[in-house]
């Protein structure tokens, strides 16, 4: 199992079972920070139930200088999922923003065309890290 997120003022989140061909699907955005644990952990839990391997990509957030107001959430966001994951001892790991753009096609094709960008940006980032997976293996 993969989780997704990309974060900010609305966190989007993304969980992809791929023990299978076909891909279980789960997809959402909130606003506080204690849902977007909560999600996590849900995922975690049943993940740990079925004992199938599991990380959360969290993407990173790079700022030259001077950050906004969404900025400075979204870089908190960002290390509030990193390090709680540590604490918890979930499998966590940092991805680059720009390596969603390899899922985003894929991405947009299976989210409803209503929902926001940032679910969908965080199914393409496990899109992508499945893709990167699979050529390495």
């Amino acid at each position: 199992m993969i989780v997704g997120v990309d974060p900010g003022g609305t966190v989007g989140l993304a969980w992809v079972q791929t023990t299978s061909p076909v891909w279980d699907i789960s997809y959402g955005q909130v606003k506080h920070p204690l849902q977007v644990l909560d999600w996590i952990k849900q995922k975690w839990v049943h993940a740990r139930t079925l004992g199938l391997d599991f990380i959360v990509l969290v993407e990173d957030f790079n700022s030259g200088g001077a950050i906004s107001r969404d900025g400075a959430a979204t870089l908190k966001m960002c290390g509030l999922v990193y390090w709680w994951c540590v604490h918890e001892r979930i499998p966590v790991q940092w991805v680059q923003p720009q390596m969603r753009m390899l899922g985003l096609p894929k991405a947009k094709n299976l989210l409803p065309k209503h929902e926001q960008r940032h679910a969908c940006d965080a199914l393409a980032h496990v899109i992508a890290f499945e893709k990167r997976r699979a050529r390495s293996a």
